[in-house]
């Protein structure tokens, strides 16, 4: 299944309006594998937050979409979710 670049948008651009509610903690941090199929949808919804001036953290780390990728994103999350 491709996921389409507009829908992830809308999905980020929604996280982003509840994250400046509570600025304390900002918008997670959006990770994907290198070699993960999620990556070109991904490099668009980049290219999008940041022309709309919109502030998040995109980090890639090599590897599929697979546990060697989620385990640097979960180092990335859970300081965020423990605050």
């Amino acid at each position: 299944m491709k996921i389409r670049a507009a829908a992830l948008t809308g999905f980020l651009l929604f996280t982003a309006t509840v994250a400046a509610q509570a600025p304390r903690q900002g918008p997670p941090p959006i990770t994907c594998g290198t070699e993960d199929n999620r990556i070109e949808a991904l490099t668009k919804v980049e290219a999008d937050l940041r022309a709309r001036q919109i502030n998040f953290t995109f980090k890639r780390y090599p590897g599929e979409h697979e546990w060697k990728v989620w385990r640097h994103s979960l180092v990335d999350m859970a300081p965020l979710l423990f605050r």
